[in-house]
């Protein structure tokens, strides 16, 4: 189907909500009129569902009993399309432009890309980058993330993984089965990281835990040889340290 004069037929997009009802709106209006999305939504308390459900009836919604992350969620999706491409996308994104269009581009000239994703936000998105071509790198951000599903078959995101480190781990995992990654620069994407849920003390309490725990999983997973006690011991304490850091409101110099 051509959407909006862009061909999207062989692609869905996945989108994950948890208590996004401030921002899902103005994502889902920046995307191709008939693009095919499907929302999975982590069982939200500020009618998400509902407001999706009303102001935009074309898109499928599933939802959740309960909060499965943002990895087991995306999963959920991902394991039932047919598409051969996902595009992996945070609520709190706007894409711009041909963004979609310039990425799906790029990997389907390259059949040894596994993942494309966008240049992330820009001041000025409307530049003359035409010049500027797909650049490939090793990690890529999973806010935004194009992927070929055949690279990854039954083995998508870890879903030990509750938040943070999912897109990390994707990328490393396709990088060591010789898939490649590109950066698309003239894809602009603009991201409001932490928008895409309320913000609370206890929320932030509750992210900084995730993050502990998931660089935690993530280091001990694909661990150079060292051991996971040495492992878990420097990450605990750079996290306690970080954390001190916040509660005195100290410069890492002056704290040191």
């Amino acid at each position: 189907m051509k959407a909006g004069g862009q061909d999207t037929s062989d692609v869905t997009i996945s989108i994950v909500t948890y208590n996004s009802r401030a921002v899902i709106g103005e994502c889902l209006s920046t995307l191709p009129v008939g693009a095919q999305v499907l929302v999975y939504d982590n069982a939200s308390s500020d009618n998400t569902v509902s407001f999706i459900r009303q102001y935009y009836p074309d898109v499928a919604v599933v939802e959740g009993e309960e909060n499965l992350g943002f990895g087991r969620a995306h999963n959920r999706i991902l394991s039932s399309i047919d598409t051969p491409f996902a595009l992996i996308l945070n609520p709190d994104c706007y894409v711009t432009g041909s963004a979609i269009a310039l990425m799906l581009h790029a990997i389907r000239l390259a059949p040894d890309v596994a993942l494309v994703g966008p240049a992330g936000t820009l001041e000025t998105p409307d530049r003359d980058v035409s010049a500027v071509e797909c650049t490939e790198v090793e990690v890529l951000s999973g806010a935004c993330l194009l992927m070929r599903l055949s690279a990854f078959g039954s083995h998508l995101f870890d879903e030990n993984l509750f938040l943070f480190y999912e897109d990390t781990d994707l990328c490393l995992r396709a990088r060591s089965a010789g898939w490649r990654l590109l950066l698309e620069p003239r894809a602009v994407v603009a991201h409001s990281p932490g928008e895409s849920s309320p913000r609370s003390f206890l929320m932030s309490q509750k992210r900084s835990l995730h993050l502990g725990w998931s660089e935690t999983y993530f280091r001990c997973k694909h661990s150079d040889g060292r051991s996971n006690a040495e492992i878990i011991s420097q990450v605990v304490f750079r996290h306690v340290l970080k954390g001190l850091q916040r509660l005195l409101r100290l410069s890492p110099k002056a704290l040191e």
